[in-house]
């Protein structure tokens, strides 16, 4: 699932801390665009929908986060693209906002981000290898040039759930991965340290999960833990700790490609 990376919409719930993990180096596996191991052409057309709730799994719901996607074409290049309908709460009232996105059909590199909310921002911004290039502009404001060159390719810091969907995952594997995306200063390594395979039950059938650790070397912390399942929508869970001691739990769910949950009783 597309976690919606820019800086201005969901800042608040991806700021978190802890510790550095220990990891074996004989296992660990550094992945960027182009590699080999990472590929997309496999992903299946689908749609999902996260419910984020503060406190823990019980707690209030404060928000939803719904992607549907679709493959397409783009200049001849094969893309995968994310529309993704978001509604948070925030300190005076809901707010909504549309993010689209668009990625590489095999290789996952971010190609495009597009997003718009109630509150009156708006940006765009396009992705050539490491060239960044766009706008933005606050409310009432008039549109600011952006441009930007990034210090290598990196993945979409709010996707990673997806790129470690597709490689072979296993207790003690750590991967380390660049990312960015916009509202970030530069290109950061996150480091995602896989623990305990579990049970996980989506669109009525089980799959394989495993407990993943989510570390960003910019913030020095880590950032989540998430339970990483193996095919769509790549994530059940996401358990984030904020620096202020409180806590966000997003769990997600399989839809149909007309939005009606798969397998729910």
């Amino acid at each position: 699932m597309p976690r919606p990376g820019h800086g201005v919409l969901l800042a608040s719930i991806l700021l978190m801390s802890a510790v550095k993990p220990a990891a074996a180096q004989s296992d660990t596996l550094l992945v960027e665009p182009g590699s080999p191991l990472v590929r997309g052409g496999s992903i299946t057309v689908h749609s999902s929908r996260t419910v984020l709730r503060a406190g823990g799994p019980e707690g209030e719901p404060r928000g939803t986060i719904t992607n549907f996607m679709e493959v397409g074409d783009s200049a001849g290049r094969g893309v995968i693209r994310f529309r993704t309908e978001g509604e948070i709460a925030g300190p005076n009232g809901r707010n909504t906002y549309t993010l689209r996105q668009t990625f590489d059909r095999e290789t996952l590199q971010p190609l495009g981000f597009a997003a718009a909310g109630s509150a009156g921002r708006e940006s765009s911004y396009r992705i050539d290898e490491r060239q960044v290039t766009g706008w933005s502009r606050g409310p009432g404001q008039e549109r600011q040039p952006f441009a930007m060159e990034l210090s290598r390719r990196a993945f979409h810091a709010g996707a990673t759930d997806i790129i470690l969907g597709v490689l072979d995952l296993r207790p003690g594997l750590v991967v380390r991965m660049p990312v960015w995306s916009p509202g970030m200063p530069a290109v950061e390594e996150r480091i995602y340290t896989v623990g305990e395979e579990v049970a996980v039950q989506m669109g009525g059938r089980p799959m394989r999960g495993w407990r993943v650790e989510e570390w960003s070397s910019r913030r020095g912390a880590v950032i989540g833990t998430m339970v990483a399942i193996t095919g769509v929508p790549f994530m059940e869970t996401y358990d984030v700790q904020a620096p202020d001691g409180s806590r966000s739990f997003w769990r997600q769910e399989l839809l149909t490609l007309d939005g009606a949950p798969v397998g729910r009783q």
